[in-house]
């Protein structure tokens, strides 16, 4: 190996340790809103080299949900958390399960229930 070879990959690892220092930064400081899924499509990263879709509210999580009962339980969908929030359902269907990689990325998904009754 020559020197600029090593030169090369020591500033591209460099270069991916910054970033992957910034992103959670970044994430922190803005806004979940800022975050949110637009439409059905959500955002995506890619973490050792596999392709995740970003869970940062309950509208996303609906996505997810929509994306877990299409896939028909044929495709792997691997998502990734990027806030903390609660959900009333859960992913896929009686039908459709979740097949892939749920990558909690040490946030939090609570799920709200509602009583079945009231107490009197």
């Amino acid at each position: 190996m020559n020197k600029d070879s090593f030169i090369q990959q020591l500033v591209r690892a460099s270069w991916l340790r910054l970033m992957l220092v910034l992103l959670p930064v970044m994430m922190a400081i803005l806004p979940a809103t800022a975050w949110a899924a637009v439409g059905d499509e959500l955002d995506e990263v890619i973490v050792d080299g596999m392709n995740y879709k970003v869970l940062r509210n309950a509208a996303d999580w609906e996505v997810f949900r929509n994306m877990v009962i299409d896939s028909a339980n044929e495709e792997d969908v691997n998502v990734i958390m990027g806030a903390d929030f609660t959900i009333t359902t859960m992913a896929g269907d009686e039908k459709h399960h979740f097949r892939g990689i749920f990558n909690g990325n040490g946030h939090t998904l609570r799920r709200y229930s509602r009583p079945l009754w009231k107490r009197r």
